[in-house]
């Protein structure tokens, strides 16, 4: 409520009773209040959200400013007074949270208990966790200044703990925890689902089961999630591909965005509110003119231009003896479509110390999270895996010992990956030597190449979508 006390709290200019929301305020929960004065108009937010505002007709004065409890045990901290405070108030569109740094920066929570930014295997994710009881979780983020399209999306995975539901949601246009609008995925029924939200979810503009295409939505696999928003209407991608869309009866392009899950186990990573990406279209790169145009390096020191005679020149990696990873990587505001194609030559050199090692980088997220497909040419294999920190999460092995074959130091290799979906395939020479399937598909991130404590050379560097 807002009001003026005198001696009473009943000259009340507006006041909003949660009871007909559906909503609580619950004893011993934490609230962040937002109070913006703006001439004689003051209006209270609460966790990001605008609650209740008036404009006084007899004026604010110049007196001081605090805060009061009555006949009451209540805690404040951080009170902040200045011309302009930022704290719960919206963010500034884009809007990008990794979670790498431990916090969720700027989320609310409907219910905080349920919601822990954790450690998995070096990557930190927002998790949610309502799967021991019948509770709706929801997370999300007042964000300012959204034009009339945008995106939200996400890595969400559903995790399958033995009780609960299955379940995971992008959810737009919130208004409390008993409205808004949502897309995303009921994992247990493999089906997935545009709606809105109005104390549960049977309100649904849109759904597509995959039982009737044979398909198959998997717990406890990460998928990347794309809402787009254009004023009344939403679409729903997953990895890029087209599932669903649905047209409300008014605009949805609104905030606070967030995520959402209801008795059910969820992690979350990668969220963003964006301007709609742009797909990447193809490339080409053969260094000749000693520019890579459409690469860059985390550490460019590792990289040069070698001209190996008549003015042909590749781009060599010399991660030796600095045992680090040297990568080349594209731009990360272009996204990629559901199948494309990478390929590179490379040459493997003996170097003291170095290792013998060459990739095509594919799903690349962060430094310590990226997909691989190459070779170990010291222990003579062909591999496609996953790189968390280090090199020994293989997913496919091809050992040419096996096949009296061998992966030589000093000779170009024309390498070829295709990716679809979930599946990464590695031509060698034309030939497929080695293929995979992960649990996730891997047709997101960032492509392109490097070599890890090892003199590589690199050439001909191209992509291309498959259509």
């Amino acid at each position: 409520m807002l009001g003026h006390y005198e001696g009473g709290w009943n000259n009340r200019l507006d006041e909003v009773d949660w009871d007909d929301v559906g909503s609580s305020i619950n004893v011993s929960e934490q609230y962040l209040l937002h109070l913006s004065i703006d001439g004689d108009t003051a209006t209270l937010s609460v966790n990001g959200l605008p609650v209740v505002s008036g404009t006084y007709g007899t004026g604010i004065a110049s007196g001081t400013a605090g805060v009061a409890a009555y006949n009451a045990e209540t805690l404040f901290d951080d009170l902040e007074i200045a011309t302009e405070v930022t704290t719960g108030t919206s963010v500034p569109f884009p809007y990008m949270e990794d979670f790498d740094d431990g916090v969720a920066d700027n989320f609310y929570y409907n219910n905080a208990f349920v919601w822990n930014e954790i450690n998995v295997s070096g990557e930190k994710v927002l998790r949610g966790n309502t799967s021991y009881n019948t509770e709706l979780a929801t997370a999300y983020v007042p964000v300012a200044g959204l034009p009339q399209a945008f995106d939200i999306s996400a890595k969400v995975k559903s995790l399958y703990v033995g009780q609960g539901w299955q379940n995971a949601f992008l959810i737009f246009d919130y208004k409390g925890e008993n409205d808004f609008k949502y897309a995303g995925m009921f994992t247990g029924q493999n089906e997935w689902f545009i709606g809105h939200y109005q104390g549960n979810w049977n309100n649904r503009l849109s759904e597509v089961d995959w039982d009737d295409t044979g398909r198959t939505i998997y717990a406890n696999r990460y998928y990347n999630l794309r809402v787009h928003l254009d004023g009344a209407t939403a679409t729903l991608d997953v990895g890029d591909e087209l599932i669903t869309s649905a047209t409300f009866a008014s605009d949805v392009n609104v905030g606070p965005v967030g995520v959402a899950a209801e008795r059910a186990f969820v992690w979350i990573d990668d969220f963003k509110v964006t301007s709609p990406p742009t797909v990447l279209d193809s490339i080409f790169e053969d260094f000749d003119d000693q520019l890579a145009d459409d690469l860059s390096s985390p550490n460019s020191s590792l990289w040069n231009f070698v001209d190996q005679g008549g003015s042909d020149f590749t781009y060599t990696a010399d991660s030796n003896p600095t045992n680090n990873t040297a990568k080349q990587l594209t731009d990360p505001n272009y996204i990629l479509p559901g199948a494309f194609s990478t390929s590179v030559s490379l040459r493997m050199n003996t170097a003291a110390g170095s290792w013998l090692d060459g990739f095509i980088i594919f799903d690349y997220q962060n430094e310590n999270d990226f997909k691989y497909a190459g070779a170990f040419a010291g222990q003579n294999q062909w591999v496609i895996g996953h790189y968390e920190g280090h090199w020994g999460n293989k997913v496919a092995i091809t050992d040419w010992d096996d096949q009296s074959m061998t992966i030589d130091a000093g000779t170009f290799y024309d390498l070829e990956l295709f990716v679809d979906g979930d599946t990464a395939t590695l031509h060698v020479g034309g030939s497929e030597v080695v293929s995979a399937t992960f649990n996730e598909q891997v047709n997101g991130g960032r492509i392109g190449f490097g070599a890890h404590n090892a003199l590589t050379d690199f050439d001909d560097f191209a992509y291309s979508a498959i259509v």
